[in-house]
């Protein structure tokens, strides 16, 4: 199921025909599910569970999108993209948001395009263990009300790529 998600989302990128969104919005919502269940099994368990938890999620991320980008930048160059020349304006800008993966959504261009999604799953890890305890206290009717305002104020403040435009779709998987 995933690697269908995943084809289709290659597809949309590679067609530009707008089928990718949805798909997305479905690895978030696998991604709730499976962070809810890991949280819980896993690093609640351990001495340090927030920090042993942050650096597992950035270990599997980090590495693979600082490769990506080493490949990406030099190919705006090569294929003399317009945006090359806003990466070599804020090359700090552009390695701290690739390195600590926070902020990569917000650049005002990604040489890794698809790299934004990354970003919001990394802000999700930040605060999933507190809506983790959240979700495991309250009940369900509760949980749904915070999604809905969590979309209420997404369309309120149109807050772009960020995780408030998303977080219903984890919460929705937790």
């Amino acid at each position: 199921f995933r690697l269908w998600l995943a084809l289709v989302v290659v597809f949309h990128h590679l067609t530009r025909i707008e089928v990718g969104k949805a798909p997305v919005l479905v690895f978030f919502a696998l991604s709730g599910y499976w962070v809810h269940r890991v949280w819980r099994q896993q690093y609640a368990l351990t001495r340090w569970p927030l920090l042993t938890f942050m650096v597992s999620r950035w270990w599997r991320i980090a590495p693979v999108l600082l490769l990506a980008s080493a490949i990406c930048v030099p190919l705006l160059w090569v294929n003399l993209d317009p945006d090359a020349s806003l990466v070599a304006a804020t090359p700090l800008r552009q390695l701290f948001s690739a390195a600590a993966i926070f902020g990569y959504a917000l650049l005002p261009t990604r040489p890794v395009g698809p790299a934004w999604s990354l970003d919001i799953e990394m802000q999700f890890y930040l605060i999933a263990p507190l809506l983790i305890a959240g979700v495991r206290r309250l009940a369900p009717g509760y949980v749904l009300d915070g999604g809905v305002a969590v979309i209420v104020f997404d369309m309120a403040f149109r807050a772009g790529e960020t995780l408030p435009s998303f977080l219903s779709y984890f919460m929705m998987g937790m």
